[in-house]
């Protein structure tokens, strides 16, 4: 619960120029990915959760995306509380997951991948010996 001087003390911190529509920008501490940081109660918090949590009174879910995709932005009108299937699927309609070989747990490329096709339908490779040869489960393949 936050002291009605922290409160005052995020809300000084934001930045509500632009008006109701517009991202209401962090403009203190930040992650590396840009998402705000706010000191309270001995622990930080991200403030995109403390604005939701300020504006509807609820304690914040899990999942507080943004449909602006922007992480400073505290404005609650641009904030929702969501499920992590929620969550995937806007980075997914959003075109923020990473594919391929851009994900970061990806062990193929996407030549070894174009090479498994041609081995397979060419000379009917199973699965299992081409995930042997490649170093990866039969089930990454298949």
């Amino acid at each position: 619960m936050l002291s009605r001087k922290d409160v005052e003390r995020f809300w000084a911190s934001v930045d509500r120029s632009g008006g109701d529509d517009s991202c209401w920008e962090w403009q203190r501490g930040k992650t590396s990915a840009g998402y705000g940081e706010f000191g309270a109660n001995r622990t930080t918090l991200y403030t995109h959760r403390v604005a939701f949590e300020l504006s509807t009174g609820a304690p914040a879910p899990h999942y507080v995306c943004h449909t602006c995709d922007n992480p400073p932005c505290c404005n609650p009108a641009h904030l929702f509380a969501g499920t992590c299937q929620d969550y995937v699927n806007d980075k997914v309609r959003k075109g923020r997951q990473l594919r391929g070989e851009q994900a970061v747990s990806a062990v193929l490329t996407e030549l070894d991948v174009l090479a498994m096709r041609v081995d397979y339908v060419t000379n009917r490779t199973s699965y299992s010996v081409l995930a042997e040869r490649f170093g990866v489960d039969k089930e990454t393949i298949g």
